[in-house]
């Protein structure tokens, strides 16, 4: 079933306002319109299945996707409408990454990823800023699923396989709080928070 105009249903779509990204099991990223659904673009690279995208809030003109090839990746739309790979992440972990956020500013992004690690990044130049593993998570060691930016861009939360949401700070890039998931619920795979309060 198609998501929009030329775009099949992948592993990840994610809306922002009038754009929509969507990440396919192929390694191809489109993004489409969230009005007509024309896709705009076709971004190509990753070698591995499209895990987690996003984008900034102005109509996307920088996308952030994630890929099982255990790459990140920034991309930039030009005057003329074209994307291009801004910063390429191959080796910041050990594993598949399997979120991405970027932050209200545009400043910042950060990464999860099945190898237990988050890392935040400099939008300008691509510097990993701080990278924090299991020894920063109390020695917890499970797969991180997901990642997402609260709004008021203060702290960060991440969704791990240990069946819980970890609060992060994003001012000292220390664990702050962790939010088990309800008795039995498993693994936490999603991390959204609302816009209001």
């Amino acid at each position: 079933m198609p998501v929009a105009a030329g775009v099949a249903a992948g592993e990840h779509v994610a809306s922002h306002g009038q754009t929509l990204v969507v990440g396919s099991g192929h390694g191809v990223v489109k993004i489409a319109s969230a009005v007509d659904g024309g896709v705009v673009a076709t971004l190509r690279g990753h070698k591995g299945r499209v895990t987690a995208a996003a984008a900034v809030a102005d109509g996307a003109s920088v996308v952030y996707t994630a890929s099982s090839d255990g790459s990140a990746r920034m991309w930039t739309r030009d005057e003329s409408g074209s994307y291009h790979k801004t910063h390429l992440h191959n080796k910041v972990h050990n594993g598949a990454v399997t979120g991405v956020d970027v932050h209200h500013t545009g400043k910042l992004y950060v990464t999860s990823s099945d190898d237990g690690t988050l890392a935040l990044y400099s939008a300008t130049d691509g510097a990993v800023v701080t990278q924090k593993g299991p020894e920063a998570r109390g020695g917890n060691t499970a797969p991180l699923h997901a990642v997402a930016f609260h709004p008021d861009g203060l702290i960060l939360g991440a969704a791990s396989e240990a069946g819980c949401v970890e609060i992060w700070s994003l001012q000292t890039m220390a664990r702050i709080a962790e939010l088990a998931a309800p008795a039995g619920a498993g693994s936490c795979t999603h991390v959204a928070f609302s816009g209001i309060g």
